[in-house]
């Protein structure tokens, strides 16, 4: 379906909704969004910016381009600034386009959202936060000399929402605070182990390494600035904008405010920097496994398992055929067909959100060294290979 110039589409296009149909063939394709951007300049690729998304859009719409991951991605990862619904020229909602071009991928089409977003969803289901705390431990930061009077079995109408990750990661940050408004003379309660995620995005964490590129232009403007540190209020920015100076090695201090003011009133807090590099590590290697290349390497450490639970005796026959010359070199083209079948059901099954989007790309990188594993090379030799391959 083509839509004329000055047309409004009266329903969707490619199941593209209507008002977002129309709003693709209004951009004037000016430019005047892609330098505000922060997700096209984190990234450097037009089709990250706004005004690349409506271009694709309308090829997609004249059925020139399908969705892939890439672009789901695309969508995806827009930090909601709004700063290009400022600069266009055209007027365009663009936010709130891509919100509900998010809501159609995800919820009604079922694609493929980020795997940490798959992590946040079922730690937010059993326990309450996106860190995967206990929810008993979500009030262990909480200053013992002052639960008496502002615990959870204090009775007032101001109540202190901490949040997860004050509560769980950067305590300082729920500890300062506290302090804070208790010299402050505030009357105060917390709700204790009842308090649950406020329910907002923390991160877009895609790709770690863009997240602490865009990280580090904000800190590179405080240091052209001639400033030393900065002042966070939000525990999740300062979470953020800590990771980036870590990893980029910045010159420039980042600081809670409550911590701040809290220690400029002689209070002591214990030094966050450890936890929150322990627990950085786990959450983005956690993020490493749950892409096709990790499972792959994952699946390389489990070989027998995954053999043994293969169906119909699949397992020993994958084994006998090792033993034969030629045998699996002659099979491997059917392994693109056969995989896409077994590994949803011998895989554990809290995949089963990543799995069924994964198996197309994982399957090139877990053919050869399944091959070398029933041929009897040792995993010494495997991962020596797999080293060398990555690295031609």
């Amino acid at each position: 379906m083509r839509t004329d110039i000055g047309v409004r589409p009266g329903k969707s296009i490619r199941r593209i909704p209507a008002d977002v149909a129309w709003h693709a063939y209004s951009c004037s394709q000016c430019g005047f969004c892609v330098q505000e951007c922060d997700q096209f300049y984190g990234r450097g690729w037009e089709s990250q910016s706004p005004r690349g998304k409506w271009y694709w859009l309308r090829e997609y719409m004249e059925g020139r381009e399908k969705w892939s991951q890439k672009m789901v991605d695309a969508i995806l990862a827009c930090t909601t600034c709004e700063l290009c619904n400022l600069r266009c020229s055209e007027s365009l909602p663009i936010e709130p386009s891509w919100l509900k071009l998010r809501s159609q991928l995800i919820e009604e089409e079922k694609r493929m959202t980020f795997p940490p977003f798959e992590m946040m969803a079922a730690a937010l289901e059993k326990e309450g936060n996106i860190w995967a705390g206990y929810r008993k431990n979500r009030m262990d930061w909480f200053p013992e000399e002052l639960m008496e009077k502002h615990g959870p079995r204090r009775k007032a109408k101001t109540v202190y929402f901490a949040g997860c990750t004050a509560s769980y990661v950067e305590s300082n940050i729920g500890i300062g605070t506290v302090k804070l408004l208790d010299a402050a003379g505030v009357d105060f309660t917390h709700l204790g182990n009842r308090e649950n995620c406020c329910g907002s995005v923390l991160t877009l964490l895609k790709d770690p390494p863009v997240a602490a590129d865009i990280g580090k232009i904000r800190l590179d403007e405080a240091v052209e600035a001639g400033v030393r540190k900065v002042l966070a209020l939000c525990p999740c920015c300062e979470f953020q904008l800590r990771v980036s100076v870590d990893k980029k090695q910045l010159p420039v201090e980042v600081v809670g405010l409550s911590r701040f003011a809290s220690e400029a009133l002689g209070h002591e807090l214990p030094d966050p920097h450890p936890e929150v590099r322990r627990q950085w590590a786990v959450f983005e290697a956690m993020i490493a496994l749950m892409t096709p290349q990790g499972f792959a390497d994952l699946m390389g450490t489990m070989w027998p398992e995954l053999l043994n639970a293969m169906p119909l005796g699949m397992g020993s026959m994958m084994r006998f055929f090792g033993k034969i010359p030629l045998a699996l070199s002659m099979m491997k083209p059917l392994f693109p067909i056969i995989f896409p079948i077994l590994l949803p059901e011998i895989m554990p099954k809290v995949m089963d959100n990543l799995m069924p989007h994964m198996v197309g790309d994982m399957v090139p990188l877990i053919t050869q060294p399944m091959i070398d594993y029933l041929r009897g090379k040792t995993r010494e030799k495997i991962c020596t290979v797999s080293s060398i391959r990555r690295f031609e």
